[in-house]
């Protein structure tokens, strides 16, 4: 287990999970405004084009808030950022962070997204004990972690018809380490009506993982009329002409 995560861990163990969380928020508060990575300049120039005040941005995969952070920035006091974290523990944590900066237009939900109204369980520490952050995932059968946490899934077709201002949505980040393809079955009527713009990471190692291809989620994708571009480290933006069996990447999905 790397230094880090095992200073999480002791601090985890000897202050409970509310103060740990407490701290964890400080620590994003802290450092989200100072990020300079996450989003990349490239990224960001995404979110200032597709973002105007008063729009509305999803957050699928919140992690700790900095792409939530960004967006509510950019969508100003008359919009609003809607972010979903599948980890409890992040979401406190991230909504928490929000407050302390002072965001008052972005809402952290402690749920996953998928293809249906569900419960799963994710995986907190992987196989070797090590605790995981970023890459924090639905459980497969062919995995044998230490800690896994049952969550909520709900549909995006569903949260949608009882937040009416999510018609407003103008742009959608995506990272939720290989659960894209159940998403993109739960938004059919979400993405045929609104339209928004999507910025995904989409990885086939993480797509088998679920058992799939990264070519079913660009299947599934280009069957609701979206275009596919792929994204250069500059953020130049190429089309996407045959679906990758391999690797992965960052994608911007456009509507026709």
């Amino acid at each position: 287990m790397s230094d880090r995560k095992s200073r999480r861990a002791i601090v985890l163990s000897l202050l409970g999970e509310r103060l740990t969380c407490e701290l964890h928020a400080l620590w994003w508060a802290w450092r989200i405004p100072r990020a300079v990575t996450s989003p990349k300049i490239h990224e960001r120039a995404l979110i200032e084009a597709f973002l105007r005040p008063g729009d509305v941005a999803l957050d699928v995969g919140a992690n700790s808030g900095c792409w939530s952070h960004t967006m509510a920035k950019r969508v100003g006091p008359s919009g609003i950022v809607h972010a979903f974290e599948i980890y409890p523990y992040f979401a406190r944590a991230a909504s928490r962070a929000m407050q302390i900066c002072g965001i008052r237009n972005a809402v952290v939900h402690a749920i996953g997204l998928g293809a249906t109204e569900s419960e799963v369980s994710i995986v907190i520490r992987d196989e070797s004990g090590e605790m995981l952050s970023g890459r924090i995932h639905i459980a497969s059968d062919e995995e044998s972690p230490q800690e896994i946490q049952r969550v909520n899934i709900r549909t995006l077709d569903g949260f949608a018809k009882e937040h009416a201002e999510l018609s407003r949505t103008r742009f959608m980040k995506v990272d939720i380490e290989g659960a894209e393809l159940d998403l993109f079955q739960g938004v059919r009527q979400f993405l045929t009506t609104v339209h928004p713009v999507i910025y995904c990471e989409i990885v086939d190692k993480f797509c088998q993982r679920n058992g799939h291809r990264a070519a079913h989620v660009f299947e599934l994708i280009k069957g609701y009329d979206y275009d596919i571009w792929s994204m250069d480290a500059d953020g130049t933006r190429r089309p996407l002409v045959e679906f990758m069996q391999t690797g992965g990447a960052n994608y911007l999905l456009t509507p026709h």
